[in-house]
């Protein structure tokens, strides 16, 4: 499976060990690995940055077809939970008002984030995920051949995880645009995205 090929792999590398399987898919915060100690604070660092609105799309599609296994408390797929998601949020628009903008900003990242069991919350800026004095260098997802430059490669799209959801653009109002950006300024202002 993919899961244990990622396992693998991890296992077979000098960078850190992840502390459980779950955290396999999910993206610590600089903060954690720094304030662990496991990795040394002038550690270049890269990231990538998506266009707040086509992430909340995103999002969306992809909460639409998630359910956690009640067993390992870990990602899977399934009818049941995505059926309670769209009762819950059965528009784009019921989403944007309900959910997205319903998490606290505050607290120490990488503490909630260990509590939390290593879950992504909703509230959290790609800007307040790679905040600190650290080295990153920044590469935006619509411009993928800048970080295949710094690589050295071309990628392959895989299409793992991909939502269909047609062009971002399609799925907002101005209200719900203006929601968006309201909540998510601070991406649009350090990433030089457009409202």
């Amino acid at each position: 499976s993919n899961f244990k090929k990622h396992f693998k792999e991890n296992r077979q590398t000098g960078h850190p060990k992840l502390p459980d399987p779950r955290y396999m898919f999910i993206h610590e915060p600089i903060s954690y690995w720094v304030g662990n100690g496991t990795i040394p604070e002038d550690f270049q660092w890269i990231t990538i940055v998506r266009n707040p609105y086509s992430r909340l799309v995103s999002w969306y599609y992809f909460l639409k077809r998630q359910t956690i296994d009640p067993v390992t408390g870990g990602h899977a797929f399934g009818k049941r939970k995505s059926l309670e998601f769209q009762n819950n949020y059965y528009t784009f628009e019921n989403f944007i008002r309900s959910n997205a903008l319903s998490v606290s900003t505050g607290g120490i990242m990488w503490e909630n984030f260990e509590r939390a069991g290593g879950l992504w919350r909703r509230g959290w800026t790609q800007s307040r995920f790679i905040e600190g004095d650290h080295k990153v260098r920044i590469f935006h997802i619509e411009n993928l051949s800048e970080l295949e430059d710094f690589a050295g490669f071309k990628f392959k799209h895989t299409r793992h995880n991909t939502s269909f959801s047609g062009p971002w653009e399609d799925h907002y109002t101005k209200e719900t645009r203006d929601i968006v950006y309201e909540r998510y300024r601070e991406d649009f202002e350090n990433f030089g995205y457009d409202r």
